[in-house]
């Protein structure tokens, strides 16, 4: 219950969580017996008085029915006395579907350049190209002051497709690859070309290759779209004339003028002011129509789905179009938008936004959960983990919540082996080169990384392996982090037990659109249930130092042996009905 001016109330409503529009939802207040009267509920625009309905145990309860239509909804209570503080209802469009392909998946994130190298590797001029595939990132400035992301490994398209087996046996559903398309740098995030495949990646027919074969597998291909800037070196800037283009650059009148900001020849709108990711216009409609084409293109050609690169960045119009376009190609095409916070409210740019209300994101990359799984795993704050998960279960609408971008680790943060092993802090990027987790830490890491991709795999959503954490590689920031895969060097500790829970996660349907529930949340314990229809499981995660005693013996469906004690940075897996068959309880 909350305290508010001496006034003890609590809240609830049925249904709980988001709801599709149209739906009627009851409201209930709870409060201290002629502490207040005439209870209302209020949002932003309208006013429903509350009636009473019951006394029980000291409090009145009051209810009214609320039918709102698609849209965000804060609330608060009003009394002739105090206003009382509420919360948020997400109410989605109640025609909203999410692709069920995914659901219970697992998704693979790579790097081209870091992954798998297959053939030869055409390596431009001003490229510098590293034989030796041990080597660190460069990341020094070079005479100029500027770090040129010129530096490649090789891997390539063919690669990945060579590594399709393996990905397969690892269980993975959809394969996250970063930017495939003609571009300067080694990341690919300043696009040069939209319609072409960077030729140090491979060809068109290569990325369709790829496409054909994991389909047989069952794997999808997601592409990441990078819509909100491009490359300074482009068909569309053309800064540098490296193109057969009249680019915005060189002339007022070239035919891709309006979609950039360009005031004087080196006074432009650009992404975070780097001068390499010239910022495009949105809302420009020639620019919005020729996006539109590039997805349709290249789902023609076996892509499946995307993944929206700083989508909070992307406007409204553009983002309902993007999604018009992937559907309309394809129904079963997934979008994911890249938002590090609480997507179902943010506001980003002084507005509002509506990503999951139904005609924007089927998804986004969940890097509240993955804060708040580093800091239960370092930390103990089981808190803090319920508190996210129940906002995200509250604030999400079941089908974005059915195939949410699971996360601990992506191209934009530190290695999770790393981040679980050490708190160093670091002076320089040469520092940060140099290091790596001492035998002690690394091997501390391990276990709390098996612990971290536990709580990954089995939480609401659908976890997304960073390519080389399942291998246990490290790495700091950017680009420490894009080392090339350890082929051959794998821990193979750590991969067995990620084959170990990716097949539970995959063999239990109650983690395709099972419900949740906390079960427990203090003192570095954290124990929740996932159930549905078939049956329920529940999941017991300790980040404590000490064991802990369980309430009864239970068998381990996990480790598959019996046991009453969860173990320092241990987990376990157990149902109602394995204990009864196997405990005679």
């Amino acid at each position: 219950m909350a305290d508010k001016t001496n006034m003890m109330y609590e809240y609830y409503r049925i249904p709980e969580g988001a709801v599709k529009s149209g739906t009627p939802v009851s409201i209930y207040l709870k409060i201290e017996r002629r502490s207040a009267h005439n209870p209302s509920f209020c949002t932003e625009n309208e006013h429903f008085p509350m009636k009473w309905v019951l006394f029980e145990k000291g409090f009145d309860i009051y209810k009214t029915v609320f039918t709102p239509e698609t849209g965000l909804y804060f609330f608060k209570f009003k009394t002739d006395i105090f206003e009382l503080d509420g919360g948020q209802i997400t109410v989605y469009d109640k025609s909203f579907t999410t692709p069920d392909w995914i659901y219970g998946g697992l998704i693979y994130h790579i790097m081209v350049d870091r992954f798998c190298r297959s053939g030869d590797t055409p390596v431009r001029d001003d490229a510098i190209f590293h034989e030796n595939k041990d080597d660190t990132p460069l990341f020094l400035p070079d005479e100029n002051g500027i770090v040129k992301n010129n530096d490649f490994f090789g891997g390539n398209l063919k690669g990945i497709e060579d590594k399709l087996d393996y990905l397969s046996s690892l269980g993975v559903s959809a394969i996250y690859l970063s930017p495939v398309f003609k571009s300067f740098s080694n990341h690919k995030y300043d696009t040069g070309n939209y319609l072409e495949i960077d030729p140090m990646f491979g060809t068109e027919a290569d990325l369709v290759s790829l496409c054909k074969e994991a389909k047989k597998r069952g794997i999808r291909i997601i592409l990441d779209g990078v819509f909100s800037h491009t490359g300074d070196d482009s068909v569309y800037f053309n800064k540098y004339g490296n193109y057969d283009s009249v680019g915005a650059y060189q002339s007022e009148s070239s035919p891709y003028r309006s979609w950039y900001n360009i005031r004087s020849r080196n006074d432009y709108d650009c992404w975070w002011g780097i001068s390499t990711l010239p910022t495009v216009n949105k809302n420009e409609p020639t620019y919005i129509e020729f996006i539109k084409n590039v997805l349709t293109h290249w789902q023609s050609k076996g892509v499946s789905s995307w993944r929206l690169d700083v989508a909070d960045e992307l406007t409204d119009p553009m983002l309902d179009n993007i999604r018009i376009a992937a559907k309309g190609a394809d129904p079963e095409s997934l979008i994911i938008g890249e938002v590090w916070e609480d997507a179902s409210n943010k506001i980003a740019y002084g507005k509002r936004r509506h990503y999951l209300l139904g005609s924007q994101l089927d998804s986004v990359m969940n890097y509240p959960l993955r804060s708040a799984i580093i800091n239960f795993v370092k930390f103990g704050d089981a808190g803090g983990l319920k508190a996210c998960i129940e906002t995200i279960m509250t604030n999400y609408p079941p089908p974005v919540i059915n195939c949410l971008m699971n996360i601990i680790g992506t191209h934009d943060t530190e290695r999770i082996l790393t981040v679980l092993g050490s708190d160093k802090t670091f002076s320089s990027k040469t520092e940060m080169a140099e290091f790596s987790l001492s035998e002690e830490e690394y091997s501390f890491a391990v276990r709390r990384l098996k612990l971290a991709s536990f709580l990954q795999m089995f939480l609401p959503g659908v976890p997304s392996i960073y390519y080389g954490d399942e291998a246990g590689m490290q790495g700091l920031i950017d680009p420490f982090n894009r080392k090339f895969f350890p082929w051959g060097k794998e821990n193979t500790d750590i991969l067995s037990h990620y084959r170990k829970i990716i097949k539970f996660r995959k063999n239990s349907p109650v983690f395709k659109e099972g419900l949740y529930k906390t079960e427990y949340a203090a003192n570095g314990i954290f124990i929740f249930k996932r159930y549905d229809e078939t049956g329920s499981l529940t999941l017991a995660a300790n980040a404590s130092s000490s064991p802990h005693l369980l309430f009864t013996r239970i068998y381990d469906m996990l480790n598959g042996e019996y046991t009453d004690t969860l173990n320092p940075y241990g987990f376990v897996i157990y149902g109602e009905e394995g204990k009864n068959e196997r405990e005679g309880f």
